[in-house]
Formats: C-alpha cells, structure tokens, sequence
C-alpha cells in the first residue's frame, strides 16, 4: 500500500473519457487486539471503460459511489491508480 501510494503521488494526473460499467462494495470485520471490539471497513469500486475498450477498477470514496451510475460517460480523472474524479456529459446524473 505504501509502494502504491508513492507510486501514484509521483504519477501525472490524467484526465480520460469514460464509461462506468460496473459497480461493486467489499467489507471487512476489523478486531482491535486484545478486545472485544470489532469494526467493519467498507470500500467502494467503480469499474470504467476507456475510450479505447480497456477497461481500469478503481477505489472510489462513498460519496463518489453513491453518485455514479451505470451507464454515466464523462470525463475520468485519475493518477496512477487513484481515483481523483468524474465529470458526467451535460453535468447530469442518471
């Protein structure tokens, strides 16, 4: 995680047209040692395809997420794997 934090602080932001094609949360239990305590983290991915057919999943905040929808085009801007934001055709959501 560190190696790829570095490697996207040092990458050049790209902006991209796109298409969200797929959308998916994963959670995990976290147990604080030695107590009985436990918290569930949840993270968010949106799968884009490119404007030449590749396709890039990329960790997306709550917000993000909850904004996006299958089917919006826009503009995707990303740094190395870093999701920094996506602006819809027409500024409309779906």
């Amino acid at each position: 995680a560190v190696k790829q934090k570095s490697n996207n602080d040092n990458s050049p932001r790209v902006t991209l047209e796109a298409k969200v094609v797929d959308k998916r949360s994963a959670s995990y239990r976290h147990h604080t040692p030695n107590s009985h305590l436990s918290h569930r983290h949840y993270y968010h991915y949106v799968n884009f395809e490119l404007q030449d057919g590749q396709r890039t999943e990329l960790r997306v905040d709550r917000i993000d997420f909850d904004s996006l929808c299958v089917a919006d085009e826009g503009m995707l801007t990303l740094q190395g794997t870093r999701f920094i934001s996506f602006e819809r055709k027409g500024g409309v959501a779906h």
